[in-house]
């Protein structure tokens, strides 16, 4: 196809250029020789195909294996130690509250007899020394007596007896110390005091014939102290206890005497 354009372009040329000359008075020159017949022109060859470049995507590299974990040496398993369970502290005591009942012994300091005692007991614990002080009172009951026959030639029959007795209240107060928790297993204590004493002296005597009833009272001092011993059984305390009192007295139907006593009692407390 190119080439015929070059041909057509070519004869155009030619006859622009006669035409010029042939105005300027010239012999027209001999016309060209008659260009041989262009060939035909063979189309030209089909572009080949671009053939795709398949381009393959690389896989990307496959990742490194981890690195197997060192041998570790077999040990001997830990087995944790395990702490024992402390045993739950059982709340320290507060008060303590009982009743005591046994024998006195006046016989030790004076001329009564052996008699019976009851008592009951209230202490408040206070939290000094550790718990193991207490404040105790105690009211106490007895009537010991003493019967004497005594031989008079100035009474009838030569002889006269009596019998006095000694009805008595006490209370006893005083600082209280245990030597071992009071909310313990064994529990010993011993505590000191002062004792009020609310006394009624009656004395009845004959020579003959009877004399009467003859009364006092009054109210003394005494002073003592205790020592005992318990053991914890159930919700208090069993034990034993030893108290020494001296009670001095200066009655009219006794004259000057000292009707304390030995004690020896047992004893239930209760703690809480």
């Amino acid at each position: 196809m190119s080439r015929l354009c070059l041909v057509v372009l070519l004869s155009l040329a030619a006859t622009a250029s006669a035409a010029q000359q042939k105005k300027a008075g010239k012999a027209p020159p001999p016309p060209p020789a008659k260009a041989a017949q262009p060939e035909a022109l063979a189309p030209p060859p089909a572009p080949e195909p671009v053939k795709a470049e398949v381009v393959k995507a690389e896989a990307p590299p496959a990742p490194m294996p981890a690195p197997e974990p060192a041998p570790v040496a077999a040990s001997a398993p830990v087995v944790a130690a395990i702490e024992p369970t402390p045993a739950p502290v059982a709340a320290r005591p507060r008060f303590e509250a009982g009743v005591k009942a046994g024998g006195i012994f006046p016989q030790v300091l004076g001329r009564l007899s052996t008699n019976f005692s009851v008592a009951l007991d209230l202490a408040w614990l206070t939290p000094l020394v550790d718990g193991k002080l207490a404040l105790a009172a105690e009211v106490a009951y007895s009537q010991p007596s003493h019967a004497e026959t005594i031989t008079d030639p100035r009474v009838p029959d030569t002889s006269y007896s009596y019998t006095v007795t000694e009805r008595t209240l006490a209370v006893f107060i005083g600082p209280r110390f245990f030597f071992l928790p009071p909310g313990g297993r064994m529990v010993p204590w011993v505590s000191l005091g002062v004792r009020a004493q609310f006394i009624d002296s009656k004395l009845v005597g004959q020579a003959g014939v009877p004399f009467g009833l003859h009364d006092e009272t009054g109210t003394h001092l005494a002073y003592g102290g205790n020592a005992g011993f318990g053991y914890r059984l159930g919700p208090g305390l069993l034990g034993l206890e030893l108290q020494l009192i001296s009670a001095p007295l200066d009655h009219l139907v006794t004259g000057q005497v000292d009707i304390g006593d030995l004690a020896v009692r047992a004893a239930y407390l209760f703690t809480f």
